[in-house]
């Protein structure tokens, strides 16, 4: 079934289950995990975590302080406000990062995310299992791309290869 969750104003933990399911933590602290369907998962106030998995989904943390992870498919991820962290794990994700000291994770294998609005100082590159000398970056037309071996893993929109050095990276 496609189910709508709402959480309160506290602290909830709101799971998924089979369909296309909407999951809103509104207020607090919140917890959201998706079941199996092309789902949505909205953070709402507070520092929340929003997991994803086998569908294509839709995780918007809004605002606070909040952990996005995305799961098997295409998923698009919105930090909003606040200083987020965010990782389209499996897929080829779009990950925009919103206001704030957002930090990105990437590692082999996981896809070929695209970054909407990276915004070099304050957002960071988190390398999983990577070296920043072993990565090839290049400009492609208006956007980064940064690539390990043959390898896509991500691209910034709208960003000059100039601006990219290893003070971007972590």
């Amino acid at each position: 079934a496609n189910d709508i969750l709402l959480g309160g104003g506290g602290n909830d933990r709101l799971l998924g289950s089979a369909g296309n399911d909407t999951l809103n933590g509104q207020s607090g602290n919140d917890i959201l995990r998706d079941g199996s369907g092309n789902d949505v998962l909205q953070g709402g106030g507070g520092n929340d975590r929003l997991v994803g998995s086998a569908g294509d989904d839709t995780l918007d943390g809004q605002s606070g302080n909040d952990i996005l992870q995305g799961g098997n498919g295409n998923d698009v991820l919105h930090g909003g406000d606040g200083n987020d962290r965010l990782r389209g794990a499996q897929g080829n994700d779009v990950i925009t990062t919103g206001a704030g000291s957002d930090r990105i994770f990437i590692r082999a294998g996981q896809g070929f995310d695209r970054v909407t609005d990276f915004s070099n100082g304050p957002d960071l590159i988190i390398l999983g299992g990577i070296r920043f000398e072993q990565l090839s970056i290049q400009q492609l037309n208006n956007n980064v791309l940064i690539s390990l071996g043959d390898e896509r893993l991500l691209r910034l929109n709208n960003t000059q290869v100039e601006t990219i050095s290893a003070a971007n990276f972590v």
